[in-house]
């Protein structure tokens, strides 16, 4: 019984397999002679700074809050997102809706309808959590729950 599966591993699924490469080839659906097209980089579209909350407006129940002035120009967006601490450095760009709903890989990506960094507003910027990208926020708010991250300049 042994040398039948012996048989059967050694002989029959290189056999196999090939047949199944050479069918492939003689469909067209494989081939080495055609040369390989370049992939052609997606261009985004650029977009105006959302603008800034304007201080003489008092929104309901924000009376307590400090008021916060922009840290940079108005009319600036964000393009990188850097936290030295933890060793992320991706640039952040926006996606629009023709590329799906699946996040971009090696980027950060933002939602436009939202502020920018230094506008006093919520931010909202996300990566996957892959290594290269926010694998180590997500690392780092597992042990103690993120403590390590309070503080840190991002």
């Amino acid at each position: 019984m042994d040398t039948v599966w012996k048989r059967l591993r050694y002989r029959l699924l290189p056999a196999l397999l090939t047949a199944i490469g050479v069918a492939l080839l003689a469909n067209g659906l494989l081939t080495y002679t055609s040369a390989v097209e370049q992939p052609v980089a997606p261009t985004f579209p650029t977009y105006a700074p959302l603008p800034t909350v304007d201080p003489g407006i008092s929104l309901p129940g924000a009376s307590d809050a400090p008021n916060a002035s922009p840290t940079f120009p108005p009319d600036r967006v964000a393009t990188r997102i850097v936290i030295r601490r933890l060793d992320i450095d991706l640039p952040i760009v926006f996606q629009p809706d023709k590329y799906g709903l699946f996040p971009f890989c090696d980027v950060a990506l933002y939602i436009p309808a939202l502020g920018q960094p230094g506008e006093g507003r919520a931010t909202y910027i996300y990566a996957h959590a892959r290594v290269g990208m926010f694998l180590p926020l997500l690392t780092a708010s597992l042990h103690n729950n993120g403590a390590r991250m309070l503080g840190m300049t991002v």
